[in-house]
């Protein structure tokens, strides 16, 4: 009966360190997050009373790390305007990973024609 009980516990042990082993190295295995992704972006074209052609751009971005630094908008605005282009007006909506809130903690507005930057 003891003999028994030993190897109960014995297998029991085994397959709670190989849980653990499993756990830990899903845990490191897994890719490392980007410090933000763009999520969805909305453009409009339009044509002031001048004939000037303008375009304005919403970003929606979730960040990841690096949530309060001062130069975090300025890389998403390079990414966007290496990619897209640079709009008349570039809107930039920041959210933070993993919160349910479904509003963003920072909205950045850069005005191209007058060279303006807005942080709310």
């Amino acid at each position: 009966m003891r003999k028994k009980k030993k190897w109960i516990l014995g297998g029991l042990c085994a397959l709670l360190g190989a849980f653990i082993v499993t756990r830990v190295y899903i845990y490191h295995s897994e890719p490392e997050k980007p410090e933000f992704e763009i999520v969805n972006s909305f453009s409009q074209s339009y044509t002031m009373v001048g004939g000037q052609r303008c375009r304005d751009t919403d970003l929606n971005v979730i960040v990841y790390k690096n949530f309060n630094d001062p130069d975090l908008y300025k890389r998403v605005k390079e990414e966007h305007n290496r990619i897209n282009g640079e709009p008349t007006e570039l809107k930039i909506d920041l959210y933070k990973y993993e919160i349910e809130n479904n509003e963003p903690y920072k909205t950045i507005t850069i005005d191209y024609i007058n060279d303006t930057v807005k942080i709310e």
